[in-house]
């Protein structure tokens, strides 16, 4: 009896796909907007007049673009990172039989080396008597 019970499950994963122009486009958005936003904070600090809870809407807002930047970049990283995962068993397997044939070769090699010394005694001996 197995200690786990392992079953093989097929999983749908449903991405919605997106053009890297697209993503490439909203990602030159964003940092523009977060220019736009950091200069107009900077600004805003200088001035005495400005209410303090403006000026943390406007940093919760370059914080809210900061992170939307870095939820961009995973995003467009995903792709790899799909192809990396479904094709780790591919590498894990060439892998093994890269494993498999350099042993195998290294054996019938020593085997053929000393059949070659053998083949050499032989003659060695015959050549003796």
């Amino acid at each position: 009896m197995p200690i786990v019970d392992v079953t093989q499950k097929d999983v749908a994963i449903e991405i919605p796909w997106i053009f890297q122009e697209d993503l490439v486009r909203y990602e030159y958005h964003l940092r523009s907007r977060l220019e736009r936003n950091e200069a107009t904070l900077a600004e805003w600090k200088k001035v005495d007049w400005i209410d303090t809870n403006t000026l943390n809407l406007m940093e919760q807002a370059v914080t809210n673009v900061h992170r939307n930047l870095n939820i961009l970049m995973e995003y467009k990283a995903l792709p790899g990172k799909l192809y990396a995962l479904l094709h780790s068993t591919d590498q894990y397997v060439t892998t093994v039989f890269q494993f498999v044939d350099k042993f195998v070769s290294e054996i019938t090699g020593w085997l053929q080396d000393n059949a070659m010394r053998f083949s050499h005694w032989v003659d060695f001996i015959i050549t003796v008597k």
